[in-house]
């Protein structure tokens, strides 16, 4: 810069002589007058000059602060993945911005620069931020991650009860129903990703979402399966959504959607045959009660053998007992403490060795528990 003033201070210098003399001004006189018009302007630029870049780097560090803040608090706003996402965004891209340019105002008061110059270095700096945010948004919706995140948030609320213990499969747990809370809060995740939402602009991205993939039953509904109706997915851009602004089509939503759907099939089945086992250990205790007539002569110290057990007709009580230890052995820890009552109950019909099996399994790490 300061080369560029030297020589633009030169050739004016070189043309003020030139005119001086063509009006028939002195030499010497000509020289200094315009030799000190000359230097005045060089230093003028030269203070311009240093200014603007003082600026320069000042903006550029503020820059740089407040990008790798946006980074970094953008990336986890997106792998949070909350409802509220781009507003949370839009909050913060705001706040932040307002913060820099706040302190950057602060310091610049002595540097008397010009306003525009000041207003177009602060555009600039708005716009990079901006840009951080998209780019930030871009990375968050790539396939992978948006898949991840989605069965993420599908385990966190299928598998926890209301106290965030994991879910004993209970035949009062409705497996539907919670199926169906966890695909809507995944679901969400997808709609969130599918488009960049800086501005305060509505869309129907969600409507659309969820009227096309999510029945009551929280499938794709069976109009469209058939071809009744038409895909309203069926298509590479979203309604009121700029192509630049889109990140997710809503045809590869849907892809992603099946894909995720897919995944998920093997936790729901495993919560189904959790149930149905924990079903049937249930009725098998029973039996062991319903058969075990003598039971409370058992508990109270009653010594007939399981010969005389067999003869008077408990050989399927026995059975029975035999059946359910292997059901409670799978379920775990967290089921035989659940069903105590009712295994108190059995464990008065059950032989002593019996009995020590099953106390063993109390004492076994639950299956279920690594599974869930």
């Amino acid at each position: 810069m300061l080369g560029h003033l030297r020589s633009k201070a030169l050739e004016s210098f070189k043309t003020r002589l030139e005119q001086s003399m063509q009006k028939g001004e002195g030499f010497a006189d000509s020289v200094r007058a315009c030799a000190q018009s000359c230097l005045a302007e060089f230093d003028k630029g030269c203070e311009a000059s240093v200014r603007s870049t003082k600026l320069t780097e000042m903006i550029a560090k503020y820059e740089k602060q407040l990008i790798d803040v946006l980074a970094d608090e953008v990336q986890s706003l997106f792998e949070a993945g909350e409802t509220d996402t781009w507003l949370s965004v839009r909050n913060l891209l705001e706040s932040k911005t307002k913060i820099a340019i706040s302190e950057i105002s602060n310091v610049v008061v002595g540097l008397k620069l010009h306003k525009s110059e000041i207003d177009t270095k602060l555009e600039h700096l708005r716009e990079n931020a901006r840009n951080v945010v998209k780019r930030k948004a871009r990375e968050a919706a790539a396939a992978e991650r948006v898949l991840t995140r989605m069965k993420d948030r599908f385990t966190q609320v299928f598998n926890p009860d209301e106290n965030s213990k994991p879910r004993i499969w209970t035949r009062e747990k409705n497996i539907d129903e919670i199926e169906r809370n966890a695909l809507s809060a995944s679901l969400k995740i997808l709609s969130t990703m599918a488009a960049i939402r800086l501005d305060k602009m509505t869309d129907e991205i969600e409507h659309l979402l969820f009227s096309s993939l999510m029945d009551e039953s929280g499938d794709i509904p069976s109009s469209q399966r058939t071809g009744i109706t038409p895909d309203p997915l069926a298509s590479n851009t979203w309604e009121e959504v700029s192509p630049n602004d889109t990140l997710l089509t809503p045809m590869k939503c849907k892809s992603l959607w099946m894909e995720f759907k897919e995944d998920m099939k093997y936790t729901v089945n495993q919560a189904r045959s959790h149930q149905e086992a924990l079903r049937i250990v249930r009725r098998k205790i029973k039996i062991v009660v319903r058969d075990s007539g003598g039971s409370s002569d058992h508990s109270s110290g009653a010594t007939s053998s399981h010969e005389d057990s067999c003869k008077a007709g408990g050989g399927s009580n026995f059975e029975s007992s035999m059946e359910v230890l292997p059901v409670l052995r799978d379920l775990g820890m967290e089921v035989v403490e659940m069903l105590k009552e009712t295994v108190l109950m059995a464990l008065r019909s059950l032989q002593p060795e019996m009995v020590g099996t099953v106390i063993a399994l109390v004492a076994t790490p639950s299956i279920s528990r690594q599974q869930y």
